[in-house]
């Protein structure tokens, strides 16, 4: 059986994102998060990031101390995963839903109309992202997904 890969790549600085970035990530579509959230920290450590990382378990978390480190280096990136089967995580559980991401941007006082949104994560992950943002009345422009398939 032969596997064919897709990737098409997806960069914040390929767009004005002075105003805000949103990252979503869906399992191990964090790796592409982990590359721009290590350039942010090491050429504008101002910018305003929030990464949105949705989980099975908290055992699942990988490079969890690289996220403590930028939250210490960049007073605007805002870590926040969302576990949907472990019952002992004391943060954010369930999915990642319209209201989830709405109470954040506000707790965050980020402008939403002025975010430009990322998502990465597997592809049936992707209609949900896909129905949230819309639900939110983000438009088309402002959404930018990474494809990556086996």
């Amino acid at each position: 059986m032969q596997h064919s890969m897709r990737l098409m790549v997806v960069s914040p600085v390929l767009y004005s994102c002075d105003d805000g970035i949103v990252l979503i990530a869906g399992g191990v579509g964090i790796t592409p998060m982990l590359s721009i959230l290590r350039y942010y920290s090491e050429t504008k450590k101002d910018q305003k990031i929030m990464l949105i990382w949705g989980l099975k378990k908290h055992t699942d978390m990988i490079c969890e101390d690289d996220f403590i480190s930028y939250q210490k280096v960049m007073p605007n990136f805002s870590f926040i995963p969302v576990l949907s089967s472990d019952p002992d995580f004391s943060g954010e559980k369930g999915h990642i839903t319209p209201d989830l991401m709405q109470r954040k941007i506000d707790e965050n006082g980020l402008a939403i109309s002025k975010l430009h949104f990322f998502f990465c994560g597997p592809p049936l992950m992707w209609p949900g992202i896909s129905e949230s943002l819309t639900a939110m009345q983000i438009k088309q422009c402002m959404i930018h997904r990474e494809n990556f398939s086996l």
